[in-house]
């Protein structure tokens, strides 16, 4: 929020990492080992601007969600290939920032 953006999405597989999310601002909160990622957000809302990936394990969901035009921002692994895979979910335009 402190960048800008209007509602903060977490989701996790640790309840502790979830409740620290809310502590750090976060407006929601999903676990994602239950349904929470992707149907938990797209239950809230049609799109996302951004989805950040931290591990790599999301790609294909975070694909779904994010909007035309939005941003998925993958790290902590190299996920290249993995990507390449699912490009062809999104048939609009993406961007994909690996690191």
């Amino acid at each position: 929020k402190h960048f800008g953006a209007n509602t903060i999405i977490s989701t996790d597989t640790s309840q502790y990492r979830t409740n620290k999310a809310l502590e750090f601002g976060a407006d929601h909160v999903m676990m994602s080992q239950n349904g929470g990622f992707p149907s938990g957000i797209t239950s809230l809302y049609d799109d996302v601007d951004i989805v950040f990936d931290t591990v790599g394990t999301l790609v294909e969901g975070a694909l779904k969600i994010v909007g035309r035009g939005g941003k998925v921002i993958i790290y902590g692994l190299d996920v290249v290939s993995f990507v390449v895979q699912f490009i062809s979910l999104r048939k609009d335009i993406i961007n994909i920032y690996l690191s």
